[in-house]
């Protein structure tokens, strides 16, 4: 998903990431990938969330912490 999203490919990089989330459930760096693939869909409630996801999988994730504060940031 992260090679999709940094070349533009956005639905496929979402469909990747959601695919990576179905298959585990529990794996917070699949949350912070669809959160940053939302952040670039401009849907940052839904980024948000995700992130958060990640985040109580995994407390300590950076990369879920820094998608969180994009998503804030690009809430306004």
């Amino acid at each position: 998903a992260h090679v999709l999203r940094r070349m533009g490919r956005l639905s496929e990089a979402a469909a990747a990431a959601r695919r990576a989330v179905t298959l585990d459930p529990g794996h917070a760096p699949a949350h912070a990938a669809v959160g940053h693939v939302l952040v670039q869909q401009r849907e940052e409630v839904a980024a948000l969330a995700a992130f958060e996801r990640a985040l109580t999988l995994a407390p300590h994730l950076a990369d879920a912490h820094t998608g969180r504060g994009e998503a804030l940031a690009a809430m306004g």
